[in-house]
């Protein structure tokens, strides 16, 4: 899936079968490491945050996919 269809509110699903829905964005490195990063530097580490049932947490948005039911 691509980064812009990570829309808040869609529900999606991993590989691994977990179920979850779109709450915000993240990076996927540490705030402290984005200081001298480039715009499209800092793009490219941008991850969807997701909550499941157990929590959230971000996955990268190519490890995932529209849920559909």
């Amino acid at each position: 899936m691509k980064l812009s269809e990570c829309k808040i509110g869609t529900m999606v699903i991993t590989e691994d079968l977990e179920i979850g829905h779109v709450i915000g964005v993240q990076y996927n490195v540490h705030i402290s490491q984005t200081g001298g990063m480039t715009n499209e530097e800092r793009f490219n580490h941008t991850i969807p945050t997701v909550r499941f049932a157990d929590g959230e947490r971000g996955i990268h948005h190519c490890n995932l996919k529209v849920f559909k039911g």
